[in-house]
């Protein structure tokens, strides 16, 4: 498992996507995350994160999902767009 809070302070995020799935880049990884684009930030659907590489996407562990999720939440504690985390059924998860 790698830790992305030490990623997080040597390495820019970088965010990209659509109406209906981000991007979110950290390093020399990426994940995307399916959901919906809102007013205020995107609304990703938790359970959909996968890694993006060229072999295809792959599944991350949920201690890499939940590490990964914590330090996009840091980083957008203060920023204006947000990336926020919901469950399948839509509710935000704290």
């Amino acid at each position: 498992m790698e830790s992305f809070e030490s990623e997080s302070k040597r390495h820019k995020l970088v965010v990209t996507g659509t109406n209906s799935y981000v991007d979110i880049q950290y390093g020399n990884k990426t994940a995307r995350f399916w959901g919906d684009l809102c007013t205020n930030g995107f609304a990703a659907i938790e359970s959909t994160m996968e890694w993006l590489s060229p072999e295809g996407t792959i599944l991350p562990s949920s201690a890499d999902r939940a590490q990964f999720i914590s330090a996009v939440r840091r980083h957008f504690r203060w920023k204006r767009f947000k990336v926020f985390f919901v469950d399948d059924k839509g509710k935000k998860i704290k």
